[in-house]
């Protein structure tokens, strides 16, 4: 097994290498002078304790308000979060506050408020972020820039899990995202669509309709975000990934151990979903080499421990080293930093995530924000 495993583990550093380079390639964003009419769009669902502060961080965007509308749509919400934006309307012309009860058959509420946003949107340019996150002044403005092309249908943006405060914990989680973000980076670089994140996301109009938005995937709790991607790549639009600090849009880490693995849960929940839309044969053959490269180092560490033959260690070696050398180069164009201990720990500890969440979420019933999903059909709150 040995063999096989070392081979997988090569295989799969030359992947994170090409990516790294992708990440080297990717240069500075030159500013725009162009303003086409932008739609700001997030779904909100019992976030009256975030709304301020999105609010806020949306009023003071350098974008101008007249090329500016700001679309919020209260998802069925059980708390104060329409009469939370009614009241934002009087000091926000620019304001549009919508309100979703009714959802139909076969659609995921979120899709469903997000497509809602999107109908009454008058921008070319829709951008996307979560209620929970505060972009910064010029995110509006950085990521309508990217559009200057006119072959550019997604733009991707940094969206780094930051808290507060300090601790491994944190620190690993913020690790995790943007680990995913310096592969949405290089692959966007290189001309491969892997992932994206709907807290930082931008798109044009014509191509959400072009691909029939979220058709196909509208049944699934998760996939507002890189199913998209994959839909809008597959339609031949180009992608482009905006690193700069004045695109990143940063957001809190889910509080606690039942709030990640839910998460986590929901998004490994689309996983044989990859293979029923138009994503790439490129991207189909890396789903499962990823897959076993994490099998093959839990493999080792537990034959490692077993037999107490050194020469395992080598499968995990070739894949921590390879994985530092993006993550520490993307790294260096963003804001944070991850000490090495962490980096080491959270690599050992990730196969370990990856394996088990990978096989769980193809059978996981996903719950988000109250309501529970079996198949295509939400089946209740809890």
């Amino acid at each position: 097994m040995f063999p096989l495993f070392l081979t997988i583990a090569l295989l799969y550093a030359l992947f994170i290498l090409w990516m790294w380079r992708g990440v080297l390639r990717l240069e500075p964003l030159v500013p725009s002078t162009s303003r086409p009419f932008v739609s700001v769009i997030v779904a909100a669902r019992n976030e009256a304790h975030n709304l301020p502060g999105l609010l806020d961080s949306l009023r003071i965007q350098s974008y101008p308000a007249d090329r500016l509308e700001l679309i919020v749509v209260d998802d069925g919400s059980t708390d104060d979060t329409y009469s939370i934006l009614s009241h934002h309307t009087t000091r926000m012309t620019n304001l549009v506050p919508l309100q979703v009860t009714e959802v139909p058959a076969g659609w995921s509420p979120k899709k469903w408020a997000l497509t809602t946003a999107i109908k009454a949107a008058r921008g070319e340019i829709i951008v996307a972020t979560d209620a929970d996150c505060l972009p910064g002044s010029r995110w509006v403005e950085t990521m309508a820039g990217c559009f200057d092309d006119a072959a550019v249908g997604l733009v991707m943006g940094p969206a780094p899990v930051m808290a507060s405060w300090l601790g491994r914990w944190y620190e690993a989680l913020f690790l995790d995202s943007i680990s995913l973000d310096a592969l949405a980076a290089g692959g966007a670089s290189n001309g491969l669509s892997l992932t994206c994140t709907g807290r930082n996301l931008a798109y044009r109009k014509q191509a959400f309709e072009d691909v029939g938005g979220f058709s196909g995937v509208e049944h699934l709790v998760s996939g507002d975000d890189d199913l998209l991607l994959h839909k809008i790549a597959g339609a031949g639009w180009g992608i482009k990934f905006a690193l700069a600090l004045s695109a990143t849009v940063p957001s809190p880490p889910p509080v606690g151990w039942r709030a990640f693995l839910r998460q986590r849960l929901r998004h490994a929940s689309k996983g044989r979903t990859y293979y029923s839309i138009p994503t790439s044969p490129l991207f189909k053959v890396l789903l499962p080499l990823i897959y076993l490269a994490n099998v093959g180092v839990l493999f080792s560490l537990v034959m490692l421990a077993t037999t107490l033959q050194w020469y395992w260690l080598a499968i995990p070696v070739v894949k921590l080293a390879a994985e530092a050398q993006l993550v520490y180069t993307y790294l260096a164009r963003v804001p944070g930093r991850v000490r090495p201990g962490t980096f080491l720990l959270t690599g050992l500890i990730h196969p370990l995530y990856v394996t088990v969440f990978g096989l769980l979420g193809n059978f996981y019933n996903v719950g988000w924000k109250g309501r529970r999903y079996s198949g295509t059909q939400v089946s209740g709150s809890r």
